[in-house]
């Protein structure tokens, strides 16, 4: 009777920890529903080059309603956004620019979404044939520079490296806010030139061994486009992206030697951000004129590095952010700046905001429980939101009675001993 009951609750444990696990891996529900097609992809018979055409949610398959409560929750907690712009099936579906600050003409500061274009500029300057490949070492580009600290491993750093973030440089600007002496991105910035800066800084790892979130990087990624085609980033990208995409009312911060921040530097309203976005639902070609391959959307926007946050994996890939277990891709930016992509649900996200750098913002949150609930196709069947605290039951409820069993098995355990 006792090797039956053993049996029975081991096997009940391992019942109750597989679904723990598998509801953590997965969405749980709380909201509406949706299906995943892996074929899918933008829809629209038209191309947004001059302007975007609107429609309602209900005729993209959305819900306004649950948009609606979307609105609400955000006036009910005072988030700080200056504007939010849904894109379904190519036509804007929702927006609404809170505040007095900004509106549809409005350009508006994107942070570190910065880092997510000038990526889709170097695949551009790939495809052109100005860089070999993302296997290029960097210092291929400052052939008549003197290098300090350099060593095998600093040579062996290649453009993907940059891209991925795993460079090895010694590097650190989240251990200090933004504009403090102990700050990387300061220090770099404020020396006499920010690219020798770089150059000459030690090797904390071998690259590609270590993951650290750098933005010095990112602007030797814009530096790099500027020694390869000869043109500045700003040159570059009016003439083989935003020209294209009729992307022409922006603004690029530069430093004193003529390199455009590719940190955090450019200025974009929301619906061009969109655009973006949308030139990577169609797999890097805009009405017939490719300006990324697809092979570059798709290596820019996989996940190489796993983190996990929030209850969910978050990656990254090449300067893009990813939520792997939905296929989503996002650029993101300091205070609340967003640009989500879901192919598999032709849907555009784009946030700006003015949030507090002190307080953690519900962007993610908004998108998972209000926007990605709102897409109500007929026949969905795949999650479209999780439920935080339903993930934090099914994880915690089976410790307790996990650790339960084994007491009690050693327990029964050492009365069988005795009684032999």
């Amino acid at each position: 009777m006792i090797k039956l009951r053993k049996a029975a609750l081991i096997l009940t444990l391992c019942f109750l920890t597989m679904f723990s696990i598998s509801m953590v891996a997965s969405p749980v529900s709380s909201g509406a529903t949706f299906s995943i097609d892996s074929e899918s992809s933008a829809s629209a018979d038209y191309w947004p080059t001059n302007s975007w055409l609107n429609s309602t949610p209900e005729e993209q398959g959305m819900d306004s309603m649950k948009l609606d409560e979307m609105v609400e929750f955000i006036e009910k907690n005072e988030w700080q956004y200056d504007s939010i712009v849904i894109v379904r099936n190519g036509y804007i579906v929702f927006e609404t620019y809170p505040g007095t600050r900004y509106d549809v003409n409005e350009r508006h500061i994107l942070y570190s979404v910065t880092k997510s274009i000038t990526s889709v500029l170097i695949g551009a300057a790939i495809r052109l044939g100005y860089i070999e490949s993302v296997n290029q070492p960097i210092l291929d580009f400052f052939p008549n520079r003197t290098i300090a600290n350099l060593d095998d491993d600093k040579r062996n750093i290649t453009v993907e490296n940059l891209l991925l973030m795993n460079s090895g440089v010694e590097w650190d600007e989240w251990s200090a806010d933004y504009g403090t002496s102990d700050n990387s991105v300061t220090l770099m910035h404020s020396s006499p030139d920010s690219v020798q800066h770089f150059l000459d800084l030690p090797m904390a790892y071998s690259p590609g061994e270590v993951w650290v979130y750098n933005s010095g990087g990112s602007h030797m990624l814009g530096v790099i486009i500027r020694q390869s085609t000869g043109m500045s980033v700003l040159q570059f990208a009016n003439q083989y992206l935003f020209s294209p995409l009729n992307i022409t009312d922006i603004w690029w911060s530069v430093d004193p030697h003529g390199n455009y921040y590719c940190g955090g530097g450019l200025y974009m309203t929301p619906r061009d951000l969109a655009k973006i976005g949308y030139l990577f639902l169609n797999n890097g070609t805009w009405d017939e004129q490719e300006i990324v391959t697809p092979s570059w959307v798709e290596e820019s926007t996989r996940t190489v590095v796993y983190q996990w946050e929030n209850f969910e994996y978050v990656g990254y890939g090449y300067q893009w952010w990813t939520l792997p277990t939905l296929d989503i891709y996002n650029a993101a930016g300091l205070e609340g700046q967003n640009l989500y992509v879901y192919k598999n649900q032709d849907l555009i996200v784009t946030f700006t905001a003015s949030h507090s750098r002190d307080e953690s913002h519900p962007n993610d949150e908004i998108l998972y429980e209000f926007i990605l609930a709102s897409v109500v196709d007929e026949g969905s069947e795949f999650i479209g939101s999780y439920d935080y605290l339903t993930l934090s039951v099914l994880v915690a409820v089976p410790l307790p009675i996990l650790f339960a069993a084994i007491i009690w098995f050693t327990k029964i355990r050492k009365f069988q001993e005795e009684m032999l």
